[in-house]
């Protein structure tokens, strides 16, 4: 069997710059302080947050990320979000979950919040077991799959 090779450094050849910092103010630079964003030019934009762990800091951190699109200006009334919950995930939707209210929320702000069936079926739980505001899927892969080749973006945080 041939080793493989991992490289962990990129090494980046060195670049001379002039000695003194204002000759630095190049075309390629100007160009950079000038980029102000990629422009939202469809009509709508679609992104699933796949959440398969019972991490409080994983989900603190999508409803962060939520907030972010959320309040970005580009996305105003263009935006649909899925909160895809599957796997050890399902432990966030359960009845009296630290993050049921943070769920609800997240609801009226019209993200729609998703359980995997079978990962109901698999961790032994029932619907009657999970906060009642939640839609369902059959499988949560089954679902990015679906979404994906529809065009929605999955960020996996």
């Amino acid at each position: 069997m041939k080793p493989i090779k991992i490289v962990t450094k990129v090494e980046l050849e060195p670049l001379e710059l002039p000695g003194n910092p204002d000759q630095i103010q190049n075309e390629k630079v100007v160009q950079n302080q000038q980029y102000k964003g990629a422009e939202a030019n469809k009509d709508s934009y679609k992104v699933v947050f796949p959440l398969d762990t019972n991490s409080s800091e994983v989900f603190d951190l999508i409803v962060r990320k939520f907030m972010n699109l959320k309040s970005d200006p580009r996305f105003q009334g263009k935006l649909e979000v899925e909160l895809l919950i599957f796997s050890d995930g399902t432990e966030i939707v359960l009845k009296d979950s630290i993050h049921e209210h943070s769920l609800l929320a997240l609801v009226h702000m019209g993200v729609r919040v998703v359980q995997c069936l079978n990962s109901l079926k698999t961790r032994g739980y029932t619907k009657e077991n999970l906060v009642d505001f939640i839609g369902y899927t059959p499988s949560g892969i089954g679902e990015q799959v679906i979404l994906a080749s529809e065009g929605w973006g999955i960020i996996k945080l």
